[in-house]
């Protein structure tokens, strides 16, 4: 189990690389997603936790801007609605705070610890909420239960979220409104229904010439994995985004229910010729944007489960959640894999940014700098060696599982090159080809000899 992990963990990084080379950078400078946090635990936390925040500019307005989020589900039978939008923000009004953020809450939300200034409300309303119905928000959310399940929450199992600029001329979104119909977007000469947006931008060009609405920046995400129950919805479903996340893996048989019908499939993204998408092989529930990153890869997002596990280092929600992995469940166990594309340590604190750089960039040292000289290096490894087995000594212990082991220079190894403050995306990946020292002959046997008598001790 230990070793089928450290490999995931590697493939993932693999997969960033192929992304970083096959999507140049194409977004908007002045106005980015920045986080998506859709599916807090527990079965209330939908109710008043979830938030988006957005970065760009400071100050600028946004008016003629909307976010919205497609669907992603279908079926077997392609009788479902990818594409349509569900859930929206209208931007009018508005403006990004002094500091570059705009954050939208739930009613409720127990975030408190968070600048007001971030906020800027819309001018008609003084709260700092969306509700669940049209007439209980003030900052623009529009849902209907005819798009969404739970009307004024996040569908849990995907979405593709999209920031749009509306150009003189153009209509603005409305829900229900499909972006996905039969055009040939795959490049297959075609014309089939669910194959990718119908346009480049959405919605027809102008008649005049021009862009009738612009794609600023866009994140697309099933959340749910595949069991017995029934498929997640990366199986037959769809997301928009020039980069893609979901926790099938591509070439992956998976086996479920359909319907009532054992159905097994290997498992193949419905994607078209300018996306990517990214396996990960766990359950999502937050995207944000890797440190101050403004790009479409991999690299420039971390896909991640949070948890309000107490041994996870949570304290309350207003303090904020943590990086889920199974070390909630024993500290020391079979099964130490932690829930991140990003090689981040199980119970950091991921919800304590709003209004400011995300994480890793709010840190003063970083969890992969076993030696602590502000950068990871080659010095790291000698400190992992050195230590490797400890439960006592863990200062290379990079993913917090109380054991100096193999997955901590995994760990080390996926965020080689970094220092302080440099958390723009592709960077990070750039820097992690240079060359990296690898294990001695035969340390990772001795590894396991020691981590297999640790654990019967």
């Amino acid at each position: 189990m230990l070793l089928r992990h450290y490999r995931s963990m590697f493939n993932i990084l693999f997969l960033q690389f192929i992304a970083l080379a096959a999507v140049p950078s194409q977004v908007s400078g002045e106005l980015l997603i920045n986080e998506i946090y859709f599916d807090p635990p527990g079965s209330s936390g939908d109710n008043s936790q979830e938030y988006i925040e957005l970065r760009g500019t400071p100050n600028m307005s946004l008016d003629n801007h909307y976010l919205v989020l497609l669907e992603c589900e279908n079926d077997a039978a392609d009788t479902l609605k990818p594409g349509q939008i569900e859930f929206m923000f209208d931007l009018n009004g508005r403006s990004l705070s002094t500091n570059g953020f705009l954050s939208l809450r739930q009613k409720n939300s127990p975030y408190s610890n968070v600048p007001n200034g971030v906020f800027n409300p819309i001018m008609s309303g003084t709260g700092n909420y969306w509700g669940t119905t049209a007439s209980d928000n003030d900052i623009g959310a529009r849902s209907s239960a005819l798009y969404s399940s739970e009307p004024g929450k996040i569908e849990n199992s995907g979405f593709t979220a999209m920031l749009v600029r509306i150009n003189a001329g153009a209509s603005a979104p409305v829900l229900g409104q499909e972006l996905d119909g039969f055009v040939d977007n795959n490049g297959d000469m075609n014309a089939s229904d669910h194959d990718g947006l119908d346009y480049p931008n959405g919605v027809p060009d102008l008649p005049g010439g021009g862009h009738a609405w612009d794609i600023l920046d866009s994140i697309g995400v099933f959340s749910e994995l595949s069991d017995t129950s029934g498929p997640g919805e990366a199986i037959y479903g769809r997301t928009y985004a020039k980069i893609n996340f979901g926790p099938e893996i591509p070439g992956q048989q998976y086996s479920f229910l359909d319907g009532g019908v054992p159905t097994t499939v290997t498992f193949e993204p419905n994607i078209t010729i300018d996306q990517v998408y990214v396996g990960l092989g766990f359950e999502v529930e937050m995207v944000a944007r890797w440190g101050n990153s403004t790009g479409q890869t991999a690299a420039d997002w971390h896909i991640t489960n949070l948890t309000n596990n107490p041994l996870s280092g949570f304290t309350s929600i207003a303090d904020g959640y943590r990086q889920s992995g199974a070390y909630h469940d024993s500290p020391v166990g079979s099964d130490d894999f932690v829930q991140t594309n990003q090689f981040v340590p199980y119970g950091a604190n991921l919800t304590s940014t709003i209004g400011s750089a995300n994480y890793p960039a709010n840190l003063t040292q970083l969890p992969w700098d076993y030696n602590a000289n502000g950068t990871v290096d080659a010095a790291d490894y000698i400190v992992w060696r050195k230590t490797f087995g400890s439960t006592t000594d863990l200062g290379a212990d990079g993913n917090n599982g109380k054991l100096v082991e193999e997955d901590d220079y995994a760990f080390w190894r996926g965020r080689f090159g970094d220092s302080a403050g440099s958390f723009d995306g592709a960077a990070v990946l750039e820097s992690t080809r240079t060359a990296v020292p690898e294990p001695v002959a035969g340390l990772f046997g001795m590894a396991l000899t020691s981590l297999l008598l640790s654990r019967r001790r």
